[in-house]
Order: structure tokens, then C-alpha cells, then sequence
């Protein structure tokens, strides 16, 4: 596994406002195969690390007794009311067929004290928003790849897997591969939720304690993107990353009372 989650990592205990995680147990949701962050948390302090997804083999076993590995999350798992000190999750909001449900049980979870760390990428109305990993022996399909399986904004223009396989034949994609790519496209795997809907459910179950972050890129417009600007607005259009910090009350009252001091600090130099 790639290092790619350190500087997500770094993000995460940099908005929470925290240097280690000492004696935090964490909940990961939809945690990598390798438990490669599961391991990170544990370098940097925390007490246990509960990692859930379904797709775990039944084969993986943690190295490390103080990581815990879950091969489910749902209504199969049930954790405690107010257990976690911290429940993250990367390369998620992208996935999550019913988001209101994962928020409300997010909220249950996690102590009064806590914070949470979700986060999307690609979302789905971004150039590159339909999720695509599928293998096969002869190639390994992921999104806007070499041979350009969707132009950019394409797949918003496509709405049943009829559609999707008349586009894939046209591009010359031998017939196994493409029953493998549209049965992906429809399975549990592939959220269609749009950004803005995301952090209005989050606004609903969270009210004031969520911060909502958002990136972009920079993709020039093409027919795709004409086409379906009537239905989406370009906020969600452009929209490539999602990320929702919840953090408890007491987190937004410090930030003003330590935005007020460093004000009067300024203030003060001034009138010297």
C-alpha cells in the first residue's frame, strides 16, 4: 500500500487540533486491506483501533492485538453508544448507499467529547466520479485511465446498464469486461449521492458541529459537461473531494475564544 494515507492522516489530526492520539480508541470505517492506518493510529498513541469492512478476507489476521479486525458494518455490528473517541473513514462518503444511516449511527458512536473524520474521493458528479475497479487478466480498469474508459462527465449521461454497455462496446471493450465494469457500476460499491445532498443529510443529523471541506480540479468543460449542467449544479460539478470534520461543541467555542485573544493581542500592539 502506498503512503497515500499519511498526509489524509496528517489532515484528519490536524483539523481535530491534536498532536498524538494517546489511549483514543478509533473506529476506521472501510479500512484498507493492508490496516496500513490502523497501524499509523497505533504509532501515534492509540489505545485499540477497530477496523470494519465487509470485503476483509477471511484469511487477514492483525499483527497487532491492540487492532481489531471487523469483516462487516451495519446492522451486524454493533458497537456501544458513546464508545469512540475518534471515528475516521477515507475513500468512503463515495461508497455509502445510504448516508443518512451512516451519519446517525457515526453519531451514536462516538463519544460527546469526539470526533469524526469522513471523507469521499472521487464523488460522483466530478469529471472522475464513477467509481471503477474492476481486474481482469488482461487489464486493470480504474476511471479516466489510459484508453479512456469515460471521457470526463461522460458517465452522468449514462443511466442504466443498457446504456453503459452500448457506450463500452462502441469503445471496443471485449464483452467479459465490460459485464464486469456495468455489474460494478450497480453494485453496493457505487454511491450516487451528490456532494451538496451529502452535507445537507450531515447539516440535518449534525447541526453546527460539522465543518464541511471541499476540493477541486481544474478540468476544462467539454460536451459532457454542457450536457449535464442542467441537471447538476457546478458546485457539484466541480466538487472532486469531500471531507466532514464533526467535531463536540466545546471544539468551536475554543476556536472563537482563541480567535478572540489573538485579536486583542493584535489590538494591543497597535495601540502601543
Amino acid at each position: 500500500m502506498r503512503d497515500y494515507h499519511i498526509p489524509l492522516i496528517n489532515d484528519f489530526m490536524k483539523k481535530i487540533g491534536m498532536d498524538n492520539l494517546q489511549g483514543k480508541t478509533i473506529l476506521e470505517i472501510g479500512a484498507d486491506m493492508e490496516l496500513a492506518v490502523a497501524q499509523e493510529f497505533i504509532k501515534r498513541g492509540a489505545k485499540e483501533v477497530y477496523c470494519a469492512n465487509p470485503l476483509f478476507p477471511d484469511s487477514l489476521v492483525s499483527p497487532d492485538n491492540r487492532i481489531k479486525v471487523i469483516k462487516d458494518f451495519g446492522e451486524k455490528v454493533k458497537f456501544e453508544n458513546n464508545k469512540f473517541d475518534c471515528i475516521f473513514g477515507i475513500a468512503l462518503l463515495e461508497h455509502v448507499l445510504n448516508v443518512e444511516d451512516l451519519f446517525n449511527e457515526v453519531k451514536r458512536m462516538l463519544k460527546p467529547q469526539g470526533f469524526a473524520y469522513l471523507q469521499g474521493n472521487p464523488m460522483y458528479t466530478c469529471h472522475c466520479g464513477h467509481h471503477i475497479w474492476v481486474k481482469t487478466p488482461e487489464k486493470f480498469y480504474k476511471f479516466c485511465d489510459e484508453i479512456k474508459t469515460f471521457e470526463p462527465w461522460e458517465h452522468l449521461t449514462l443511466h442504466t446498464k443498457e446504456e453503459y454497455t452500448e457506450n463500452l462496446i462502441r469503445k471496443g471493450l471485449p464483452k467479459e469486461h465490460i459485464e464486469k465494469i456495468v455489474d460494478f457500476l450497480f453494485s453496493d460499491n457505487t454511491s450516487k449521492f451528490v456532494p451538496s445532498k451529502i452535507i445537507q443529510i450531515a447539516k440535518d443529523v449534525y447541526g453546527s458541529r460539522v465543518n464541511v471541506y471541499k476540493t477541486y480540479e481544474l478540468i476544462e468543460p467539454n460536451e459532457y459537461y454542457d450536457k449535464v449542467k442542467r441537471d447538476y449544479s457546478e458546485e457539484d460539478l466541480q466538487t472532486v473531494s469531500l471531507t466532514l470534520v464533526i467535531s463536540p461543541f466545546y471544539s468551536k467555542i475554543l476556536a472563537h475564544y482563541k480567535n478572540l485573544i489573538k485579536k486583542i493581542k493584535i489590538m494591543k500592539l497597535v495601540c502601543q
